[in-house]
Parts: C-alpha cells; structure tokens; sequence
C-alpha cells in the first residue's frame, strides 16, 4: 500500500527540516532574545533557511514526481 498524500507530503517536509538542521538552528540563535528586531536583525539566516528548505522541497517533489 502507498501513503497517503497528505502522509507523504508530511514526510517530505520532514526530511527537509532534518536536512536544513544546521541552517534552523542558525535562525532560532538569531532569533533568541530577540522580539520585533528579529524581523530585521535575523533577515539573512531566515532566507538561508527559506532557501534550503525550498530546495530539499523540491528535490523531494522531483524525486516523487519522477522528474529528471
């Protein structure tokens, strides 16, 4: 039986975190302490993150959808 697509789309995003760990973790120490300057002062490492999580997103959704 395959999963659901609400399960794999779960599981998709879940591997995407594991492999941006480094990049997160690098976002929430910005991020610490911090409450409206984080908007600001933690602009570079939240678009770190937004770029790796976009492309393990759709590294995965290719591998998924059989994509070259």
């Amino acid at each position: 039986l395959s999963p659901s697509p609400s399960a794999l789309i779960f599981q998709l995003k879940q591997r995407a975190y594991a492999a941006c760990t480094a990049v997160a973790s690098a976002y929430a120490d910005c991020c610490r302490g911090r409450t409206l300057s984080m908007a600001w002062a933690c602009r570079d490492e939240l678009k770190a993150l937004s770029a790796c999580l976009g492309q393990q997103l759709s590294r995965c959704w290719c591998l998924v959808s059989f994509c070259g």
